[in-house]
């Protein structure tokens, strides 16, 4: 028998590559004329094994054959010098590929695997995570920029799924609007100092409601002007 080896698959891709006929895996750049011819190959316990060569090549993968027969195929997990000249091979079986037909025909369960778009299999959920690029955005603000609406409904209103509607009046809801703030009546107040009854400069001016009590009634006033700030007196 004779160990070929071959720069052809390493263990650590994880790629099942198979060839039927041992002339397939000699050529470029997979066979570089490097074999062990009558080797007393011990495979082990048909799993995992080792084996003495004398090559320093650089291999992957080897495989032992009787003739143009194929034995069995193995990954070269590591190469270790034993002296100048001498390495051990350190084996793995290609276990996948020295049993295909069996494995291909035989039920299993598998974790992970590439399906067609017409396979059920398609939407089972794989509890996988990616990152996600934003691409694009589209706001659905409104006119007053807010991107949503609140409303309160007390918990025992439906006893079953309803849907609510509601319309809002968003147009002339202010309460003043001037096309610029220059024509507003109090815009002069937001450039000079307001002159009071006090006798003193007011910088600003604010509004508010205040309650006005007559002959024991309480009445709302809204909309009180008055000044603040601080300055000299005249």
């Amino acid at each position: 028998m004779n160990l070929y080896l071959l720069k052809y698959n390493n263990y650590y891709n994880r790629i099942v590559k198979k060839f039927n006929t041992l002339a397939e895996y000699l050529v470029t750049p997979y066979y570089n004329n490097d074999v062990v011819e009558n080797v007393n190959f011990n495979p082990n316990d048909g799993v995992d094994t080792e084996q003495i060569i004398n090559s320093n090549g650089k291999f992957d993968y080897c495989i032992l054959a009787d003739g143009n027969n194929i034995i069995s195929r193995w990954f070269i997990l590591e190469c270790k010098r034993e002296r100048n000249g001498q390495y051990r091979l350190s084996l793995r079986r290609d276990l996948v590929v020295d049993n295909y037909n069996e494995i291909i025909s035989s039920p299993c369960f598998i974790e992970k695997a590439t399906v067609t778009n017409s396979d059920p299999a398609i939407f089972n959920n794989e509890n996988m995570g990616f990152n996600q690029i934003k691409t694009s955005e589209t706001p659905i603000k409104d006119e007053t920029n807010s991107a949503w609406v609140v409303g309160y409904v007390p918990r025992d209103s439906f006893t079953e799924d309803t849907q609510i509607n509601a319309t809002a009046n968003l147009k002339d809801t202010a309460d003043i609007t001037v096309d610029n703030l220059t024509n507003w009546d109090m815009y002069q107040y937001t450039t000079t100092p307001f002159k009071g009854d006090y006798n003193s400069n007011v910088d600003f001016i604010g509004y508010t409601n205040a309650q006005h009590i007559s002959n024991g009634f309480i009445s709302e006033i809204e909309n009180v002007v008055f000044g603040f700030g601080v300055d000299d007196a005249p």
